[in-house]
């Protein structure tokens, strides 16, 4: 079971959604939590503190269809994973840039 994030990792959580929604108003894209799940593979859903979705809106999936940007608020505990194996991931799924 993971615990809640740091007020500091939260923070910046908050800040990027903030400003992302900002940015986003009027698009058809826009941010999501990481309570929105994105599939790197047929058996890999990742959880990115922050995901901008464009795809058309369903309200009972609990999957990003259309990623076009995901952040990861790096702390000590997960920058390696971050950095090496989900940045990896990432790179390989068909609608990230």
């Amino acid at each position: 079971m993971m615990t809640g994030a740091s007020v500091q990792h939260d923070r910046v959580t908050v800040n990027v959604i903030i400003s992302l929604g900002n940015q986003l108003r009027g698009s058809a894209c826009r941010p999501t939590t990481d309570d929105v799940s994105l599939r790197t593979s047929i058996t890999t859903i990742r959880r990115p503190d922050v995901t901008v979705e464009c795809g058309e809106m369903v309200y009972d999936t609990h999957e990003a269809r259309k990623p076009c940007l995901v952040v990861e608020v790096a702390s000590p505990s997960t920058v390696a994973v971050d950095q090496a194996v989900k940045l990896e991931e990432y790179k390989r799924h068909p609608t990230l840039p």
